[in-house]
């Protein structure tokens, strides 16, 4: 079914499998869902339902004291640092973009590191905008 543009699109999941992270490869993974609106989050992978902008709010933790920045990828390509340099601590992101509907949005690491799994102080909320 078409999503109408007024109404809104929201996700947020919780925790991770404390899994390694391959510089600009790997997609950070929030497993469990909190709420889901339209099913948009695959564990790794936001879908854009429909047409719109998109805020992004984050928190990572890492295991490793190495500092690392996480970006956003949308479809696959490099977009936007969400401004945030991470360490050893629990640090919060934020970022958005407007996509198309179908269009893929990750988010993913700029150095090799290992994701603490807490569900407390790793998560990943998705909000739309009106259109």
């Amino acid at each position: 079914a078409q999503i109408a543009a007024s109404e809104k699109v929201f996700a947020q999941y919780t925790g991770n499998a404390g899994g390694a992270q391959t510089a600009d490869t790997t997609n950070i993974d929030f497993t469990t869902k909190v709420s889901d609106s339209h099913g948009a989050w695959n564990g790794t992978t936001f879908t854009a339902p429909r047409p719109g902008w998109y805020n992004v709010l984050a928190s990572t933790i890492i295991t490793s004291a190495i500092n690392t920045n996480m970006f956003i990828w949308i479809n696959g390509v490099k977009k936007f640092n969400t401004n945030l340099s991470v360490s050893t601590q629990a640090h919060s992101h934020s970022g958005g973009a407007y996509l198309n509907a179908g269009d893929t949005l990750t988010i993913r690491s700029d150095s090799n590191c290992t994701l603490s799994n807490s569900a407390i102080n790793h998560w990943i909320a998705i909000t739309s905008q009106g259109n």
